[in-house]
């Protein structure tokens, strides 16, 4: 994972600015559940 950092009771995640906690947990979670297994990309595939 990448660096976290909180500032002024916001948070920074890899490029993304004035995360709320939520908003943090969201992409952490995301981020983590595209590395197990049998998930792909989020496009639509036909």
């Amino acid at each position: 994972m990448d660096t976290t950092e909180q500032l002024d009771g916001t948070y920074f995640y890899k490029g993304l600015t004035n995360l709320s906690a939520g908003e943090l947990f969201f992409f952490v979670f995301l981020e983590e559940a595209q590395k197990q297994p049998g998930t792909t990309n989020a496009k639509y595939q036909r």
